[in-house]
């Protein structure tokens, strides 16, 4: 389990490090050692950051069938962080999709995730995801916009 844990940690850091063909390679890894573990949360919130990892690399489809397993296994297991992880993960898939709306609601799941236990870090960190998706709608029905021109801060453009 040791070499598990630091496969998928190490895995981590490539991935927040913006490296994330060795972020696969490790978290691979991880995903594989945990499943002979049978340690659900592990699983699921490794494969959420192998996810990631794969939507770093452009290959969008594994990112989302990783987000929708490693949903089930955080939901399954009551993992929140791992939930958040997800929500956020499919979020960015959405919005790579150009499925902004959906995105936005994504997002605001997961900053509700982070919010409710406190995974302070987290929350800012969906938080700015969130004010760069709604700056980037424009020209929507004033009643989609509201909340993402509070969040961004910015000023709203609607049509009329």
């Amino acid at each position: 389990m040791n070499r598990a844990d630091a496969l998928g940690w190490l895995g981590f850091a490539h991935l927040e490090n913006g490296d994330a063909g060795e972020a696969v390679d490790l978290l691979d890894q991880s995903v594989e050692h945990w499943s002979q573990f049978r340690a659900r949360p592990a699983q699921g919130g490794f494969r959420i950051l192998l996810g990631h990892a794969h939507l770093m690399r452009g290959d969008v489809d594994r990112a989302a069938r990783l987000a929708e397993e490693g949903l089930g296994f955080t939901r399954d297991t009551g993992y929140r962080l791992g939930l958040g992880w997800a929500e956020r993960l499919r979020a960015l898939i959405a919005q790579r999709r150009g499925d902004r709306l959906h995105a936005r609601v994504l997002f605001e799941q997961a900053l509700a995730t982070f919010t409710a236990i406190h995974a302070v870090y987290e929350a800012a960190r969906t938080r700015l995801l969130l004010g760069e998706l709604c700056a980037a709608l424009v020209c929507l029905p004033t009643h989609v916009f509201a909340d993402c021109a509070r969040i961004s801060g910015r000023h709203a453009q609607f049509c009329q």
